[in-house]
């Protein structure tokens, strides 16, 4: 009887690990419904303006990001050459640094694409300063701001995969323990018996 029981709750549960991921709806909107607006974000001093896009401006898991940018003489409008540019992407759930990169801007812009893995907001900086060789003299100038990722739900045969392996692990240990308990069961009552026998 008490083996019957734990079968059906085995089956109550199993079921459930299965249908729970498969009819569950990701609370993040999919690539095909995100806002596809860059963000355009910029910052100066008294010399030079830096400026930069990132887009989309709500990225999505998985796809590329094209991060842009470039450091301009606001007296001339013209690109500073030989920027150091320092970017830092920080996971603000985890609070941890997921990108930090820095180099030379020759042409003083520059353009990458990166791509997030965790769907959550990150807060990117990005600090353009001067080096030896710079075409003019200007202070550190720097701008940050947060950036939404959206994680996007596996597909239903990688969840269906998923819940098959898991199950089986479920099953395959309570197969090994109802042959245990049996095994352990029936070397207790030979010992039994034999302890009577023995009396």
């Amino acid at each position: 009887m008490k083996l019957k029981t734990s079968l059906i709750t085995g089956l109550v549960l199993a079921l459930t690990m299965i249908t729970s991921p498969l009819l569950a709806q990701n609370n993040h909107q999919q690539s095909g419904e995100v806002n596809q607006t860059p963000i355009v974000k910029s910052a100066e001093n008294g010399r030079v303006k830096l400026t930069v896009n990132v887009n989309p401006g709500i990225s999505v898991v998985g796809h590329p990001t094209r991060i842009t940018g470039q450091i301009v003489d606001k007296a001339t409008g013209r690109p500073v050459s030989n920027v150091l540019v320092k970017i830092n992407a920080h996971h603000i759930e985890d609070n941890k640094t997921m990108l930090h990169t820095e180099f030379v801007a020759a042409d003083g812009s520059f353009s990458f694409d990166n791509q997030f893995f965790d769907g959550a907001e990150h807060n990117l900086t990005f600090t353009a300063e001067p080096t030896d060789t710079s075409s003019i003299r200007f202070e550190t100038v720097g701008t940050e701001f947060p950036v939404e990722v959206v994680g996007v739900n596996p597909p239903t045969d990688v969840k269906v995969k998923t819940m098959i392996f898991l199950l089986g692990i479920i099953a395959l240990g309570m197969v090994l323990g109802v042959i245990t308990a049996k095994s352990l069961k029936s070397r207790l009552s030979k010992r039994l018996v034999a302890a009577v026998n023995c009396s």
